[in-house]
């Protein structure tokens, strides 16, 4: 069982006792909704006990923001441990999100959130102090959505709380290919978003790399294809993007540094291009102009995107 201490000067060891979950509507939920960014730094949650009109709700509706676009997300809680039992569940779900994108735009505009440029097959977070590992083997066998399984423990007292998160995965030693969900790929990119094939022709050889990186470096990234961006995930966190941006349709080359690059000591080895920070998602872009070009100066771009998020 894992221990939480506080190291000071005044006390060298001071134990924190756990202040677990007392249930999931009235303790979990609420915890969660006010501080989302425990599941993540971009997630923004808008709804709640969303019914689903068969007799099941839906516990929280975010939405996971990068400078490419907007997926949902569909978060499932549980105060104690999530079991296999829990995947049938949120398919359900996450089936009546993709299938109602009407009712979940309405969602959306009751908030004034904007609805381009948004994925509407969800990604399932699945959030409990404790994940069975059946939960997660047998979510590998679902290609149709990702998943993200968080231990999620809290430590404290209700005035002054610590969290401990805990991203769980499959053991990987390279990156997994994956079918792309809501179907899209470089071929729908061309024909239902109208992006050019020089610049599709870029996208896949950035692709390419990436991957040869990856399984180089033993990276476990994997690549999700969404409307616009295609992000190369470690567990539910992008780490690098690949990004059509909606206002231009170049394509970019993007990094999740969490600081401006300046701040890491990292140097763009192409400074006239095109480049900017994003200081509401911690990303970094750079616009690629040639599929030839040679992206091995932007390794340390890659190895510190991959520190941020994996905390390695």
């Amino acid at each position: 069982m894992a221990e939480l201490f506080q190291i000071t000067k005044a006390e060298k060891a001071k134990l924190i006792n756990e202040f677990p979950f007392r249930d999931e509507l009235n303790d979990l939920e609420p915890f969660v909704r006010e501080s989302p960014k425990v599941l993540g730094e971009s997630i923004e949650v808008f709804a709640e006990q969303v019914d689903t009109g068969v007799g099941e709700k839906i516990d929280l509706l975010a939405l996971d923001r990068t400078a490419g676009g907007a997926q949902i997300v569909l978060i499932e809680l549980k105060a104690g441990l999530a079991q296999h039992q829990t995947l049938l569940q949120t398919l359900r779900y996450a089936n009546w999100i993709k299938n109602n994108p009407d009712s979940i735009k309405f969602l959306l505009e009751q908030k004034r959130l904007s609805t381009d440029n948004v994925s509407f097959t969800p990604k399932i977070i699945i959030a409990a102090p404790q994940i069975d590992p059946a939960l997660v083997e047998l979510s590998q066998y679902i290609q149709a959505f990702e998943f993200d399984f968080i231990e999620l423990r809290r430590f404290g007292t209700k005035e002054n709380c610590y969290i401990v998160t805990d991203h769980k995965t499959l053991p990987q030693v390279s990156i997994t290919r994956v079918r792309p969900q809501e179907d899209w790929d470089w071929e729908k990119y061309k024909t239902k978003l109208g992006i050019s094939e020089d610049r599709i022709e870029i996208g896949k050889s950035l692709f390419d790399k990436i991957v040869a990186i990856c399984q180089e470096n033993q990276w476990s990234l994997t690549p999700r294809f969404n409307q616009y961006y295609v992000p190369f995930k470690f567990g539910g966190r992008n780490v690098v993007i690949i990004s059509y941006w909606v206002s231009s349709q170049f394509c970019y080359l993007g990094f999740k540094l969490g600081q401006p690059p300046e701040q890491l000591g990292l140097t763009d080895p192409y400074p006239s291009a095109e480049h900017k920070f994003w200081d509401d998602y911690g990303e970094y872009y750079v616009r690629i102009e040639s599929p030839n070009l040679d992206i091995s100066g932007y390794m340390p771009f890659m190895e510190a995107a991959y520190r941020n998020v994996s905390k390695a």
